[in-house]
């Protein structure tokens, strides 16, 4: 059984030098797996057509799982023997020099598991790694390869000092540094265009909880949308847009991906037919602006990174205030990427969940997904027990004088889902005191939202109770006398950086 894990991160304090070293065993890396990755692909597709792999298939008695074990072992198909495959290709060429055993076990580790999940059909094909996207390399214990000792990074040669926080003391960093250390992990990342190393420590334990995020254990009941989530509890109600803040950021990226487009087109006209791109290989001309947008929106697609992941953790510790018994609807985030996948890419709600997740369990708590098929939450009265399929544009349930906006009306019913079955009796019991907190959460929502803020799912156009006023709009006209004096910010690319919080 695996111990609890957590992670802490700390800067490294390089010199020229010594980022010439990392960067070169890096790349020495990034070989090594594609090396791995391409044998361990032509034995998997040794062991697919091979008899005893069709065998296995065709098999559905006990013996199947033996039958793929035995196909597996008779072609090399495993962890250890790739392991044994990046040490011999270690040993025979100059990556010896620059890597140590255990960390070319790790890579080989790696791409085991990669092709691994496509054999299993878990994924897809695993590509080979271009230059620059292999940025982390990890050792397997802190006795050997890349280790953490005392105030150093240790490799292999290298002792590479870590910068420690400012504030004395820093509670958190002091329960990272007294907790035991599995293994480290160098990453490599690149900000405002400087190669910058990090050391991850792996560590023993349950991180470290502040004391302004202590938790109550009471259940909270989350519906989670593309674009808003609703919250309830026995004490109170709310619904909110899902990380408006990263709107604005994603604007700036749009008008510079039209930048570069602009530039590319006239770079290299003869690649387009009747506007679109030829089906030719094709050889592509980059002009210096359009470089230049190009790294500044993987600066822009960083930082929104790293803000996402501050809102997400924000938006987790204001739940957990109210409880840290969560019950949620399983729900299908690849099938979220076919139909709002732009809202999807922007707010990521899968890694909502999962930091949702695993900060409840290191509070002590359950994290509750409740399936979808068995419940029909959207489509059930608690009153009557009658289901309608209400299409996507419908906002409020309204069924035997229970009038509630759906999202919110969806977290109180999974508030009373107790083994995939909704409890309609307690339901019926804790409505009374549930419909006010459902109001209060709309009226304050109503008074606090204005303009763009005020989501179609909301549901306010369907309710005369919450009719817009002057102020509060929902209309996105407006007056266009000045239009004709607008700049045309297309091309204005520094603007995106200014939009930034310089914190990031």
């Amino acid at each position: 059984m695996f111990s609890k894990t957590f992670i802490h991160e700390f800067l490294l304090k390089t010199v020229p030098h010594i980022e010439r070293i990392l960067g070169i065993r890096i790349e020495m890396a990034r070989s090594l797996y594609n090396a791995i990755l391409k044998e361990a692909l032509i034995r998997a597709s040794l062991m697919k057509q091979s008899k005893l792999w069709t065998k296995a298939k065709n098999e559905k008695s006990q013996e199947r799982k033996k039958l793929f074990q035995e196909a597996r072992n008779f072609y090399q198909f495993s962890d250890y023997s790739l392991q044994k495959f990046a040490i011999s290709v270690k040993n025979s060429c100059d990556i010896g020099k620059h890597l140590d055993t255990h960390t070319c076990q790790k890579i080989a580790t790696r791409a085991f598991n990669a092709v691994d999940q496509y054999v299993k059909g878990i994924k897809g094909k695993p590509r080979f790694k271009r230059k620059g996207w292999l940025s982390s390399l990890e050792g397997k214990s802190n006795e050997a390869g890349i280790r953490f000792r005392g105030k150093n990074l240790c490799w292999k040669g290298l002792e590479i000092p870590i910068v420690f926080n400012k504030k004395d003391p820093d509670l958190v960093e002091l329960h990272a540094l007294n907790s035991k250390i599995k293994y480290c992990r160098l990453i490599q990342k690149t900000i405002k265009e400087k190669t910058c190393y990090f050391v991850q420590l792996i560590l023993e334990g349950t991180p470290f909880i502040k004391p302004k995020n202590t938790t109550k254990k009471e259940i909270i009941g989350l519906d989670l949308g593309p674009s808003s989530i609703a919250v309830f509890s026995k004490e109170e109600a709310s619904l909110q847009a899902f990380c408006p803040e990263l709107d604005p950021l994603f604007k700036e990226i749009r008008l510079l991906q039209r930048t570069m487009d602009r530039s590319q087109r006239a770079m290299n006209p003869e690649n387009y037919e009747n506007g679109k791109i030829k089906k030719d290989r094709l050889e592509w001309k980059k002009s210096k602006r359009y470089q230049k947008c190009k790294k500044i929106i993987a600066e822009i697609f960083r930082k929104t990174a790293v803000f996402r992941k501050r809102l997400h953790g924000k938006l987790v510790n204001e739940i957990l205030k109210h409880g840290n018994h969560i019950k949620i609807e399983k729900l299908s985030y690849r099938g979220w990427q076919k139909m709002y996948g732009k809202s999807v890419g922007k707010k990521a709600p899968s890694l909502f969940v999962n930091i949702l997740r695993r900060k409840v369990e290191n509070t002590g708590g359950s994290f509750e997904e409740v399936s979808t098929q068995k419940t029909h939450l959207s489509q059930t009265c608690h009153q009557c027990g009658k289901r309608e399929k209400k299409p996507l544009s419908k906002r409020w349930h309204k069924c035997c004088d229970v009038v509630a906006q759906r999202d919110l009306y969806s977290a109180f019913l999974v508030f009373h889902v107790k083994d995939n079955i909704l409890d309609i009796s307690q339901a019926k019991i804790d409505w009374p005191s549930a419909h006010p907190l459902l109001e209060q959460a709309m009226s304050r929502l109503n008074q606090t939202t204005t303009g763009k803020a005020r989501l179609a799912s909301f549901g306010f156009a369907q309710n005369k109770t919450y009719e817009c006023s002057p102020s509060q709009s929902c209309s996105l006209a407006k007056d266009r006398s000045d239009i004709n004096k607008a700049k045309d910010g297309v091309g204005s690319f520094p603007r995106a950086l200014e939009s930034l919080c310089s914190c990031c």
